[in-house]
């Protein structure tokens, strides 16, 4: 059996899957997590950038952590139609890499 997590990120709206796959292939939802930020605009728009990563990333490892996981699977960002969009990949993209 592995504890397995899917990941669907984005700069505001991260999504997370955890599942347990056994070795029959069955597949068992553990859990689902939507971490949602937003912009605070009391603060600069880089700071304010990195304060939302940086909940994914805290909402990511926390989930490593209580369900002991194995092995993640995740949707890589691509496509960027504007500089911002891609900044904003770049840093999901750097969430990923963390694992």
């Amino acid at each position: 059996m592995a504890n397995v997590i899917g990941l669907d990120g984005s700069l505001q709206n991260f999504g997370f899957a955890v599942v347990t796959v056994s070795v029959d292939g069955d597949i068992d939802l553990k859990d689902l997590v939507l971490s949602k930020t937003a912009i605070d605009k009391s603060m600069k728009r880089s700071i304010n950038d990195l304060n939302r990563f940086r909940v994914h990333t805290e909402t990511l490892n926390y989930l490593i952590d209580i369900h002991n996981i194995d092995f993640a699977v995740a949707e890589i960002p691509a496509g960027a139609k504007d500089a911002r969009s891609a900044y904003a990949f770049g840093g999901v993209v750097g969430i990923l890499a963390s694992l």
